[in-house]
């Protein structure tokens, strides 16, 4: 087996290895309900609520820049952002990676859902620079919705 080179990042094979990103997830205001707090409990998964550092009816774009800096991924059912020009500008400028789904699911099922989800979401945030944004698809896939040059594409059906 090739010996990993530690300055570069390459196994001696001269092949990358691909180092995984830290992956905590911020759940915003739309998102932060007790069963989704508790299934990531349980499950181990990494967060940050919003109550915990801003009231929920702070506007998005003063707690973005926030969660860009901190390099934490933003769950939210919000999917207006990647179109709205304030919040847009926020999640390039601050590489935000995100993550939306459909809220019209209610708490025990978003939690499932979310928990589902959470190989699909390390896996695209593995792939994909930042920022973006990634819309959760009841099929299990993830589509791209903002990329890191701020091409926006077509909201899923």
């Amino acid at each position: 087996m090739a010996a990993l080179n530690r300055k570069y990042g390459k196994r001696s094979s001269g092949k990358s290895v691909k180092r995984p990103r830290k992956f905590t997830c911020y759940l915003d205001a739309t998102s932060g309900c007790l069963e989704v707090i508790q299934a990531f409990d349980r499950e181990k998964v990494k967060y940050k609520l919003h109550t915990s550092f801003f009231s929920a009816h702070t506007e998005d774009s003063t707690w973005l820049p926030f969660v860009g800096r901190k390099g934490w991924v933003l769950i939210t059912t919000d999917d207006s952002m990647a179109y709205s020009g304030t919040e847009k500008r926020a999640i390039l400028t601050f590489k935000v990676r995100s993550f939306v789904y459909k809220s019209h699911m209610r708490g025990e099922e978003i939690a499932r859902f979310l928990v589902k989800m959470m190989p699909a979401m390390r896996r695209f945030n593995g792939a994909h620079d930042r920022p973006f944004v990634g819309y959760l698809l009841p099929s299990g896939s993830i589509k791209l919705i903002l990329d890191k040059t701020g091409v926006v594409y077509r909201r899923p059906k």
